[in-house]
């Protein structure tokens, strides 16, 4: 298994409202698959469901072959969540955050080993924020939190890694970091989805995009052939060249 993540006939209703009708995704390992969409297109629906955070009314999720909620008890997803989803005043500290990722691993006890520690150092050392360890999470700026969120992730073994707009809120070296760090994680065979609003720089993150809009796919695919100018205008209703193009 190498993190394999299949939407197959998805539809989810919220009481009256369909978020989904019928989508059917297939996201490889190796690649970077945007989410993309306006706001209520159902990009966001998508990627809870992807998570196990809501039950469709028709159809499937499978990661790897088992449905979210084991794929999440067995370590195979991380998820770095949206800047908003999370209380940065909590008192917990940059190492502690990444030893999450670890708890499934530990037993019962949650009592960290040695192998453990090891794992944390190494993967804030891959994300740049070796020197931040004991850093209380709120402290850091808007990049340095994602990283954080990524290294837990890597730290925990993760083969799918689920990002909720990981680059909003993040300044320019920030970002650069970050995309270096996400390049690594491809270049090892893992599978990103992200959800992603800005159009602008799509062809600078992903390799694959899935446009929605209204709840349903309008293009998935390779990026120079799902992410075009008819796909673009047809999801958001505008047309401009600086959105075509694949990385």
């Amino acid at each position: 298994m190498t993190g394999c993540v299949d939407v197959d006939h998805l539809s989810v209703r919220y009481g009256e409202v369909v978020a989904l009708s019928d989508v059917t995704v297939s996201v490889e390992p190796g690649r970077v698959t945007g989410l993309i969409g306006m706001n209520g297109s159902g990009k966001s629906t998508l990627f809870k469901a992807i998570m196990g955070m809501i039950r469709p009314e028709h159809g499937r999720v499978l990661i790897d072959g088992d449905s979210p909620a084991k794929a999440r008890r067995h370590g195979i997803v991380g998820y770095v969540p949206q800047a908003e989803d999370v209380d940065w005043s909590f008192p917990v500290w940059v190492r502690d955050v990444v030893m999450i990722g670890r708890y499934g691993q530990q037993g019962f006890t949650r009592r960290p080993r040695a192998e453990d520690r090891e794992a944390v150092a190494e993967a804030l050392e891959r994300v740049e924020l070796a020197d931040l360890t004991d850093r209380q999470i709120g402290q850091l700026s808007g990049g340095q939190r994602k990283r954080a969120f990524v290294a837990r992730g890597i730290a925990q073994g993760a083969r799918v890694m689920l990002l909720d707009e990981p680059f909003a809120g993040v300044d320019a070296a920030s970002e650069r970091t970050l995309m270096s760090v996400l390049d690594m994680l491809v270049s090892e065979g893992k599978t990103l989805v992200i959800v992603h609003h800005n159009l602008a720089s799509v062809a600078d993150i992903c390799t694959w995009a899935c446009l929605l809009a209204e709840g349903k796919v309008v293009s998935v695919g390779p990026l120079a052939e799902a992410f075009t100018t008819e796909t673009v205008h047809t999801a958001y209703g505008i047309s401009d060249d600086i959105f075509t193009g694949a990385r």
